[in-house]
């Protein structure tokens, strides 16, 4: 599965991330004790992902992404 998952917490999105394995990174960010209580997804082509990404980091401006300096775009 391909495409942008979205981590969340208390209602609020707090990471968006790309994958072109959504539910392997996701497992992985749990193991690396990411902290969120839900996930939520959308597929998308590999070659859509950098701006599709970019375009919910920039609409939703999760704290998590600025914090890591991950902001994409």
């Amino acid at each position: 599965m391909t495409g942008i998952y979205f981590l969340i917490k208390d209602d609020e999105i707090v990471y968006i991330g790309q994958s072109i394995d959504i539910l392997h990174r996701i497992a992985r960010h749990k193991r690396d004790g990411r902290e969120f209580s839900a996930f939520a997804y959308m597929l998308c082509e590999r070659e859509e992902l950098d701006k599709m990404e970019a375009t919910y980091i920039a609409a939703f401006m999760p704290w998590l992404n600025h914090s890591l300096g991950r902001v994409a775009g």
